[in-house]
């Protein structure tokens, strides 16, 4: 077709075919269809994830979700685009459209304003006219219309209207039926100029023209009018088919959102939901008691991690409650150990109580020796008395004998005298020598009480050994309440307060059963050392007795003698040689009852002095005792004390049993 020569004086140039393709938003539909539908096939996968799909496996909760509410919206700002896309086309179309029907419009103006230019002016008068105020040039009238079938054809830009100012943008048509009925519509249009310009020709040659040509420029125009009809029917039923494209794509998109909102519903309450309630049923039943109860465990995002802690949380509570459980036990055998150390502490009190007794026992045979130590040292300085009268009487009598200056009458008083003197002495040496055997007995009574103040000092070091030993027990149970009384937090407050007394007191017995540990380690010491004294104490008993029995019988054999010399100075004074002999023999044996006595006296003072030194063990001992009795009383009270905190640990086990026995766990405790 030739370009117009007036296209440019109406500045209408053809802006060439880089106008879109019509169907350019049906392709952009189809991609993003099918990129929905791969999205939702991923997504409707993803929320019925199959066996082997690692990577959803190890994908969290929150990127699921934002996978499936992003394809959801990508979805729906798919739709909304497309459908944004095709309405503008729409508009196009309908532009388009419009513009076609108005070709009609141009080629019945072009055939009026050719004919009337061919007419005579009574033809023009007579004759059909155009619209008023339209432009009267066919030239004009055939330029906008080539402009526009070639905006039609190729794209560019053309006028709306035969008064408009500025020219509009028009796409090409892309459908080839459209496009090959325009291409009939150019020939058509090609034709009826070709026939108007010949007709003009000849009216200018030959000053009319026949009907013949007006009726082939009337043919040729209804012949382009119907052509151009028949486009403009195809153009409408283009534009009808992209208007049901648009609602099938503003249906389907529709029908996807609700499709990715139900995955996204089923998805939620599949995977999350449901879950959920799983999980929140394990949490009742754990907090009604079952804690055998696990949540399954088979996933790796935050619902799995829920699940992992909550039966880290059970398995937790089991092995607590299990150590609760222990610690009851513990509770309860500490309360007995605590009644075991009291019902000790007391056993204590009577040992000490009776190692007391047994030492002022000992102390007051100590006394008793000694005064009759005392005796026997007065006896013994009485009998070494009477013998040196004896001795100085048997002299006078000796002299008396060897003078003869005496008569037998003086000499048989003087034996008289001699013999009641021996006499008295064997009654004092019997005497001293009872004493002597009380001395021994009572001593022996002492070794009796020292041994066994040797042996409850020794059991009262066996039960302060046992108690300490308690007390460490104690501590370290104690050490086990406060670590389990944290653990308990705010229920294990009171039982923590209850631990630290219990620690406390177990600090306090310690220490008061190694101060009595001390102070039973010196009363043994001290008792061994009285042991020794007392054995002494014995040994020189028994010596003075022995030494007692010989005086006894020196005296017994000189009282004799004494005897047969009296009877011999009554009978016959001529045995005078013979008396004296025998006051001579006497004198002897008196001279060694007294160095008898001497040695004897030495050895009264002898046990004088260890009884002494007994006397100050005892009392020394007497004195560690008293101060033993402090720390017993202490340990008593500490005892009593432990005995109130036993009973308080066995109602915190009870109450604590009580409660865990509402929990199907197995504690291992006693009920």
């Amino acid at each position: 077709m030739a370009q117009s020569p007036i296209r440019n004086n109406l500045d209408i140039g053809q802006k060439g075919s880089s106008a879109p393709h019509v169907f350019f938003g049906e392709d952009i539909f189809l991609r993003t269809l099918e990129i929905s539908l791969r999205i939702n096939t991923q997504t409707l996968q993803l929320t019925f994830p199959l066996p082997g799909d690692l990577m959803w496996k190890t994908t969290s909760l929150n990127n699921r979700l934002i996978i499936v509410f992003a394809a959801i919206v990508a979805t729906f700002a798919a739709v909304v685009g497309i459908t944004a896309h095709l309405v503008a086309a729409r508009t196009d179309d309908s532009l388009i459209i419009n513009l076609a029907g108005r070709q009609r419009m141009l080629t019945q103006k072009y055939t009026k304003e050719m004919l009337a230019s061919m007419r005579s002016g009574s033809d023009l008068a007579t004759g059909a006219q155009v619209r008023t105020g339209a432009i009267h040039d066919p030239t004009v009238t055939r330029a906008l219309f080539e402009d526009t079938l070639g905006a039609f054809l190729s794209g560019g830009r053309t006028y709306t209207d035969l008064v408009a100012k500025e020219p509009v943008d028009i796409m090409a048509v892309h459908e080839e039926s459209a496009r090959t009925l325009l291409k009939e519509v150019e020939l058509k249009w090609n034709a009826l100029v070709a026939v108007c310009e010949e007709g003009s020709v000849k009216f200018q040659n030959e000053g009319s023209l026949d009907a013949a040509e007006r009726r082939k420029i009337l043919e040729a125009s209804v012949n382009c009018l119907k052509q151009m009809h028949g486009a403009v029917g195809e153009l409408n039923r283009i534009s009808d088919i992209k208007q049901a494209r648009i609602l099938h794509v503003m249906a389907g998109g529709l029908i996807w959102v609700l499709v990715l909102s139900l995955a996204a519903l089923l998805f939620i309450r599949k995977r999350i939901f449901h879950p959920l309630e799983e999980c929140v049923a394990v949490v009742e039943d754990i907090a009604a008691g079952n804690l055998q109860r696990r949540a399954p465990n088979i996933r790796d995002d935050e619902i799995g991690r829920l699940n992992a802690a909550v039966s880290t949380m059970s398995g937790n509570l089991v092995d607590m409650i299990k150590r609760l459980g222990e610690s009851t036990t513990m509770l309860r055998s500490g309360a007995e150990r605590f009644a075991d150390f009291h019902q000790q502490t007391e056993q204590l009190q009577e040992m000490t109580a009776a190692v007391t007794a047994s030492s002022e026992a000992l102390i007051t045979h100590n006394h008793t020796v000694a005064e009759e130590v005392t005796l026997i040292d007065t006896d013994a300085e009485k009998i070494t008395a009477s013998l040196v009268q004896i001795d100085n009487e048997l002299k006078d009598l000796g002299l008396s004998t060897h003078s003869v200056t005496g008569t037998a009458a003086t000499l048989s008083r003087a034996v008289e005298e001699i013999s009641k003197t021996l006499g008295d002495i064997s009654s004092n040496t019997e005497r001293t020598q009872i004493q002597a055997a009380d001395i021994k007995s009572e001593t022996e009574q002492a070794a009796v009480l020292v041994a066994q103040l040797g042996q409850a000092a020794h059991e009262i070091g066996d039960v302060v050994n046992l108690i300490r030993g308690v007390a460490g027990q104690t501590n370290l149970l104690a050490l086990n309440a406060t670590i389990e009384a944290a653990a308990a937090g705010d229920a294990g407050k009171g039982f923590a307060v209850v631990a630290g007394e219990v620690k406390e007191l177990a600090k306090k017995t310690e220490s008061a059963t190694g101060d009595i540990q001390k102070q039973v380690a010196a009363i043994q010491d001290k008792t061994r050392t009285a042991i020794v004294g007392i054995d002494r104490i014995v040994h020189l008993v028994d010596k003075l007795s022995a030494d007692f029995s010989e005086v006894n019988d020196a005296i017994a054999n000189q009282s004799h003698h004494v005897t047969e010399i009296a009877e011999g100075l009554n009978s016959n004074s001529n045995n005078l040689t013979s008396a004296m002999e025998n006051i001579d023999q006497v004198g002897s044996e008196v001279a060694s009852i007294s160095g008898n006595l001497r040695t004897l006296t030495q050895r009264t003072h002898d046990l004088h002095r260890v009884m002494d030194e007994s006397r100050t063990l005892a009392e020394a001992i007497t004195e560690k005792i008293h101060v033993g009795e402090t720390h017993v009383g202490l340990l008593s009270e500490n005892a009593t004390k432990a005995a109130g905190v036993g009973e308080e640990l066995t109602q915190f086990s009870n109450q604590y049993r009580e409660k865990l026995m509402a929990y199907s766990v197995d504690t291992d405790a006693s009920p």
